[in-house]
């Protein structure tokens, strides 16, 4: 087939051939000086075949190994920036038996020149085990495909922090002609195993579509390893900030020694924890910035995310945490900022979703904040349960001065509930039912604690702490609880209850 043949060999007899049968075994490395042909191949887990930038080798059926699939790793010969991106290519031939057994696949790069961009190949759109390997200040950039597949791990790196491996790349970076890219698609890359960020930066560009990463098990973050979101500069594109995405199914754990941030300024990246399975936020990183967070786990509260991060936790003010299913469990020690979940919008507990709070140590007296600001709306719609372990948490602003009525509003599901088992928990205005819903059901439990209702600027047709209705209940066995801003004895026909009403 053309291929150089090493002297002394007899191609198809004691070198392989187009016909050949080819197993690479024991451990094994395999390394191509010229473009090869096979009727069928086996790579054994341990062994390695680098093609280098021989893909123009044609490779008829890469078949499972049963000892396990190792490693096929490939390359491409760096271009002059003027000509750039490089779009890898890669080798004819059938990996499916391969890919859908966990064999590996990698692209990595040998130049190292900043700026410099590479390509995956747009038709191939599933792999087994993926790695992308980049190198000094190179870009290797993702398929511009609708649905990249990864049946395994996708594992990324470089050398140093401007080793990115991107979701998608521009027409228009840096000043350059790139149709290479073609135009940009949103796309999805769905990992079914893990994702490891091992060294580099992961990075989301500055692009007019929204990109799309699904990992069904956990995403690490390894130390010299960085997230990113572009900070477009004056060569960028432009356009509106688009809403990018992160879906993980398992943990996301932050060990990065600088940072992983998915909110830069104007671009962003939106994360979502889905799946039937509990999971965590973890790790040692000095900083994680989080844009909007999802949480849907399972379907009912019992599945939980629990975050103990170390670090800073950045988020941001308002609107920024989404329940819909699970129980988001914050729980970390001697956190070094106030966690603000809300200020001027509605915070929404739903029936199948629930907050739990425990702060193990709190040195830095920090504290938990829904509807943190001067206005009314700050509420917190209540159809699940809350939790409080330990830790001080406030509905309404921590001002002093604040009059506003940011209230605990319960529903009518049936699963509204209450549970103080010690902390602080501090409503500026009352713990009442919709006002125009009578049939508001609260299940309410303080066995510590010390619970504080301030009602101010009340709705005088609802009691301050109002429990009535068929499958309400109401037991306090220890804490305190205070209601501030009474009535003074008087009830009205418009106000029946005065401030404390308690008829489960």
């Amino acid at each position: 087939g053309g291929a150089a043949v090493p002297a002394g060999a007899v191609e198809g007899t004691n070198f392989p051939g187009p016909n050949s049968i080819v197993f690479i075994e024991n451990n094994h490395t395999v390394n191509l000086t010229a473009n090869q042909r096979c009727a069928s191949l086996q790579i054994q887990s341990g062994s390695v075949l680098d093609i280098y930038t021989w893909t123009g080798s044609v490779f008829s059926m890469v078949m499972n190994n049963a000892g396990g699939n190792g490693l096929f790793r490939l390359t491409t010969t760096p271009t002059p920036q003027w000509q750039i991106p490089k779009i890898f290519t890669f080798p004819s031939g059938d990996f499916s038996d391969f890919n859908n057994n966990s064999g590996t696949t990698e692209f990595y790069d040998i130049d190292g020149t900043v700026g410099f961009l590479y390509i995956l190949p747009a038709n191939v759109t599933s792999y087994g085990n993926l790695k992308v390997t980049a190198k000094g200040g190179d870009n290797l950039i993702l398929p511009n495909n609708a649905l990249t597949t990864v049946k395994g791990d996708l594992t990324v790196g470089g050398d140093n922090s401007n080793a990115w491996i991107c979701m998608s790349w521009s027409t228009a970076h840096n000043g350059f002609t790139q149709d290479n890219y073609g135009p940009i698609v949103e796309k999805t890359v769905h990992v079914t195993g893990n994702m490891f960020i091992n060294t580099g930066t992961f990075i989301y560009m500055d692009e007019y579509l929204p990109q799309h990463l699904v990992v069904d098990g956990n995403v690490t973050v390894n130390p010299n390893a960085w997230i990113e979101c572009y900070t477009p500069n004056g060569n960028s594109p432009g356009g509106p900030p688009q809403a990018n995405t992160m879906a993980i199914g398992g943990n996301f754990i932050n060990n990065s020694t600088g940072y992983a941030r998915f909110h830069n300024g104007t671009y962003y990246c939106d994360l979502t924890f889905q799946g039937s399975t509990s999971a965590s936020l973890s790790g040692t990183s000095p900083s994680t910035i989080f844009n909007k967070v999802t949480l849907n786990k399972g379907n009912s509260q019992i599945t939980t995310l629990t975050c103990d991060i170390g670090g800073t936790l950045g988020t941001l003010t308002n609107n920024w945490l989404t329940l819909q299913n699970g129980t988001f469990r914050y729980v970390r020690t001697n956190p070094n900022s106030d966690f603000t979940i809300s200020t001027v919008t509605p915070f929404n507990i739903p029936a199948t979703a629930g907050l739990y709070i425990n702060l193990p140590s709190n040195t830095g007296n920090r504290n938990i904040l829904i509807g943190d600001a001067a206005n009314d709306n700050g509420d917190l719609l209540l159809s699940g349960k809350l939790t409080i372990v330990n830790g001080n948490v406030y509905v309404g602003s921590t001002s002093g001065a604040n009059n506003n009525n940011n209230d605990i509003e319960y529903t009518s599901s049936g699963a509204s509930a209450i549970d103080i088992q010690g902390g602080r928990l501090v409503v500026n205005g009352q713990i009442r039912r919709d006002p125009s819903n009578a049939g508001g059901v609260l299940q309410y439990s303080q066995s510590g604690g010390a619970v504080q209702v301030n009602g101010q600027n009340s709705n005088a047709t609802n009691a301050k702490l109002e429990i009535l209705n068929a499958g309400s209940a109401f037991t306090m066995s220890n804490g305190t609880l205070t209601i501030v801003r009474g009535f003074g004895g008087t009830t009205t026909p418009s106000s029946p209850f005065g401030d404390l009403y308690l008829r489960p």
